[in-house]
């Protein structure tokens, strides 16, 4: 039962999520085709979510799409977590140094959620999506996020991402000795540094950020190319450190 609910509720976030991507509505096949779902078992995700009143369904068209209500869900985090802290201006300000993009992240269950992106207009700067993202283990600023939780919590969340990957035939759990390993790194430096974490060709640095609430760990990240990110690591750093020096003064 309790894997049953498990996937029933991951599938009613990656529905919506998909509509965030695709931002048009979406019949019931295109949904259980994109996501690879059986389709009885999509149907039956996708009633209950206009059943809640996330989820408006034309009859005529045989088509979904979300309600404002899925907006209005959301819509306050970003301002609850870093609208009245000075992040915004301390990410744009990164971003312009270095000349990366750079995101400002939180954790949503075992996941990454990406609150904002400061996209540079450069060749090759990375694109990111706002909302929830990868898993935590499997990131850099994911791990950072870890860092700053308890050993207790970090343990829980790499035995639910193990399970929730199995469940989902999804890219497997990073080994957990890397994870800690990271997280050691991170909490001894106050920083850390990967390459080919994420994707191969794509590098990170990430520092953790002062949260407003206690038990909402924050992380920002710049990130981009291997190769241009190894060779201004140095750089980066100082402008990251910098930066969030001024910003707490």
């Amino acid at each position: 039962m309790a894997s049953t609910i498990s996937k029933s509720v991951g599938r009613a976030f990656e529905i919506l999520e998909s509509f965030r991507d695709s931002q048009e509505p979406a019949t019931a096949s295109d949904l259980t085709r994109r996501l690879k779902y059986p389709h009885s078992s999509g149907v039956a995700v996708l009633k209950i979510l206009v059943q809640l009143g996330y989820l408006n369904y034309d009859r005529i068209k045989k088509a979904y799409f979300p309600t404002q209500r899925v907006h209005k869900m959301g819509v306050w985090v970003q301002s609850a977590l870093i609208g009245s802290s000075g992040l915004l201006d301390v990410g744009q300000a990164i971003s312009r140094a270095t000349g990366e993009t750079t995101a400002i992240t939180s954790r949503s269950f075992i996941f990454n959620h990406i609150l904002n992106v400061f996209k540079p207009e450069r060749p090759l700067a990375l694109g990111l999506p706002t909302g929830v993202g990868i898993t935590l283990c499997n990131s850099v600023v994911g791990r950072v996020i870890l860092s700053q939780m308890n050993d207790i919590d970090v343990d829980r969340i790499l035995r639910f991402t193990k399970f929730w990957a199995k469940n989902q035939k999804t890219e497997p759990i990073a080994a957990p000795d890397d994870v800690w390993k990271s997280i050691k790194f991170a909490r001894d430096q106050g920083y850390l540094v990967g390459y080919d974490v994420w994707l191969p060709g794509v590098g990170a640095i990430a520092y953790p950020l002062k949260a407003p609430f206690d038990g909402y760990p924050l992380a920002l990240a710049v990130t981009g190319p291997s190769a241009r990110i190894k060779k201004s690591e140095p750089h980066i750093r100082r402008t990251i450190e910098k930066c969030l020096k001024l910003a707490a003064q």
